[in-house]
């Protein structure tokens, strides 16, 4: 989410003018970055891509804002008995793995989140060696792969990281009784 609130020398508003003046529709979250718009318009919505992703600044009152929605959602997540089964579930699937957490210790992360924390996580993380990309549409593909190589190969290129599997346990009879007191309206 602090990816689209400022980069160097833009800013949300600028972001969010250039997008909409393409008639783009675009997101910035967990499951990553992404744009759908038209041909003609995907080069220029590339490069402002990059820069969203290179080169963020991470501004501290964007931040606190953005910690604040986060540690509400989760508050709200544990009074949701959807919510809470799913990560119960997810718990149990990633036992001994970062996967595994509870909404208690994801509000204490947030807290503690600082713009040089986020720096240092996009610095090691957020590089062109670590990220993929997928391109779908009607488009002419020779064109389209003219059009990454020349806006790709301008990247710099990274060093990949690799991350080693975690162990898991999971065992399939595993009963898991939570009990959540609430009012019924």
């Amino acid at each position: 989410d602090m990816l689209m609130e400022g980069s160097s020398g833009y800013s949300k508003k600028d972001h969010v003018d250039f997008f909409e003046s393409l008639g783009a529709s675009y997101a910035f979250d967990a499951q990553g970055a992404r744009f759908t718009c038209l041909c003609d318009d995907f080069p220029k919505l590339l490069d402002r891509l990059y820069l969203i992703v290179s080169k963020p600044t991470f501004p501290r009152e964007s931040l606190e804002k953005i910690k604040h929605i986060m540690i509400d959602e989760n508050q709200r997540a544990k009074d949701s008995p959807k919510s809470m089964a799913v990560r119960l579930l997810k718990n149990v699937v990633y036992k001994n793995h970062p996967f595994a957490w509870t909404y208690d210790q994801a509000i204490e992360t947030v807290k503690l989140l600082d713009s040089a924390m986020l720096k240092a996580l996009h610095e090691a993380f957020l590089k062109p060696a670590n990220m993929g990309a997928a391109v779908v549409g009607d488009f002419d593909v020779d064109a389209m792969v003219d059009t990454l190589k020349k806006s790709l190969n301008a990247w710099p290129v990274g060093v990949r990281k690799t991350f080693a599997a975690t162990k898991r346990s999971f065992d399939g009879k595993e009963c898991i009784d939570h009990k959540m007191i609430r009012d019924q309206v």
